[in-house]
């Protein structure tokens, strides 16, 4: 067919297509529609708004001075948390799309063990 006569697919029906395939597995489905957005939360949203309070309270002096632990160990605390949760969903987010990480992971334990 040349390029002028090419039949043009309405985009909804491109949508509509691929939203039912991908409904052939539900699980992966509902977990998409989960993950993302929480992974977006934890990862992009919830660290700057953890620093921004910390940085907020020492501009205008909320603390106490000789006691910066005491003051911020429960921002300090709650922002690693915040942190190792959004490395752990991007890597496994990742890692159910990527199966070359799988492979990656075999590779490296078997180099690893060496001769004998």
């Amino acid at each position: 067919m040349p390029s002028s006569q090419r039949r043009v697919i309405p985009i909804a029906r491109i949508l509509r297509f691929h939203w039912r395939v991908a409904w052939r597995y539900p699980g992966l489905v509902v977990g998409c529609l989960l993950a993302t957005p929480l992974t977006v939360l934890v990862d992009t949203i919830l660290p700057p708004l953890i620093v921004s309070d910390v940085l907020n309270r020492l501009s205008t002096g909320h603390y106490q001075r000789n006691q910066l632990w005491t003051s911020f160990s429960t921002n300090l605390i709650t922002y690693a948390v915040v942190v190792f949760l959004g490395w752990a969903a991007v890597e496994l987010e990742a890692s159910r799309r990527d199966s070359y990480r799988q492979f990656s992971r075999v590779f490296h334990l078997v180099g690893r063990k060496g001769p004998g």
